[in-house]
């Protein structure tokens, strides 16, 4: 089954960029950079650039984010950016971002997108499906899908299989 957006889940590239706001006192802290995995391949924060550099000693942990979208990421001070500890088994790397670019089929092989991007749920940083585009066309106006793990995924060498075998997909 493939879903429409689904409010729980972020892009993990469709956040890079966006300006890190204070609520304390409304200021900005910086920007939001690369996501950052625990030992579990979970993200558990981002890295916080600043003027176009990384500071790459400095992480925002996913439990200090108020909220988190395209526009813009929410904590509540500068106090919620900590320094990245490396015994802390944090990763920069996760294996599902190797798929970006695979192209996703149904069990008919009927082609369905292309891998665009890896999302996750907020509340757990758990990697949750991948976010198709199909075209920026059609990207364009009927917007992008997601398909999540649960709703079955197969890994191929080439290409990726979405769905179960006899489940009814939406088009």
């Amino acid at each position: 089954m493939l879903s429409e957006g689904v409010d729980f889940v972020i892009n993990i590239l469709g956040v890079k960029g966006i300006p890190i706001v204070c609520l304390k006192d409304d200021s900005r802290a910086g920007y939001v950079g690369d996501a950052l995995y625990d030992s579990d391949g979970k993200v558990c924060g981002f890295t916080v650039e600043s003027m176009g550099f990384s500071l790459r000693k400095k992480m925002i942990p996913l439990d200090e984010i108020l909220r988190i979208n395209d526009k813009n990421c929410i904590i509540y001070s500068e106090k919620s950016i900590v320094r990245i500890e490396r015994e802390g088994g944090i990763h920069k790397k996760c294996s599902y971002e190797k798929m970006i670019g695979k192209n996703v089929e149904n069990h008919d092989g009927k082609g369905i997108g292309v891998v665009k991007d890896v999302v996750f749920d907020i509340e757990t940083g758990e990697i949750s499906g991948f976010e198709l585009t199909r075209g920026f066309m059609e990207d364009t106006v009927g917007g992008r899908r997601i398909i999540y793990f649960n709703d079955g995924v197969e890994f191929g060498k080439e290409f990726i299989v979405a769905g179960r075998k006899n489940a009814n997909e939406k088009s």
